[in-house]
């Protein structure tokens, strides 16, 4: 019995069972397409993780990524880690925006007066540093965005040709805003 070929220059001696298999065998050998997603965070230090998971894995597409402004880092502090996790990670052209309004939540507000015990800000020290002081890594020298996370998802998710996924690592309101 003849033996099914798999190598595409022996498809001239192909027969329909063939054929079929060469084409099994080149599907099954395609690269996916890497799935679009914009990430929204309050970048914490497991965001961070999350971020750099994302922006070097070949089967994610990251088109944004949103800072959200009612955290456990302080919005400038996430919006600079951010900045310096996409450089580090050779993505600086990607779009990076943070929310028009800064929120004061019981995650970032007066931490001594809430009932629910939350650690001081001295222990954020190390969430709003970690990639200057703690592990120095080089800012990305091209500024954010210039529109607010709100409108840069929506821009986002127009012009996009199918379906995003929005990866939310924090608090919705920059969703919301949306």
């Amino acid at each position: 019995p003849k033996t099914p070929s798999t190598a595409p220059e022996l498809a001239s001696d192909a027969d329909e069972s063939d054929v079929g298999l060469l084409q099994v065998n080149r599907r099954a050998n395609r690269t996916p397409m890497p799935r679009p997603v914009i990430i929204d965070t309050d970048v914490d230090i497991d965001d961070m993780m999350a971020i750099i998971y994302l922006l070097n894995d070949p089967s994610v597409d990251v088109k944004a990524i949103t800072v959200e402004t009612d955290g456990w880092s302080m919005q400038w502090a996430g919006l600079g880690n951010v900045m310096r996790l996409t450089q580090k990670y050779g993505q600086g052209d990607l779009p990076v925006a943070f929310s028009e309004q800064y929120i004061v939540t019981q995650l970032n507000g007066n931490w001594g007066s809430h009932a629910n015990m939350l650690p001081p800000p001295s222990y954020l020290n190390g969430t709003s540093t970690y990639l200057t002081y703690w592990m120095p890594t080089e800012y990305n020298h091209r500024p954010p965005s210039s529109m607010s996370a709100a409108e840069l998802m929506v821009q986002t998710l127009k012009e996009a040709q199918g379906k995003v996924d929005i990866l939310a690592l924090g608090p919705w309101t920059n969703i919301a805003a949306a």
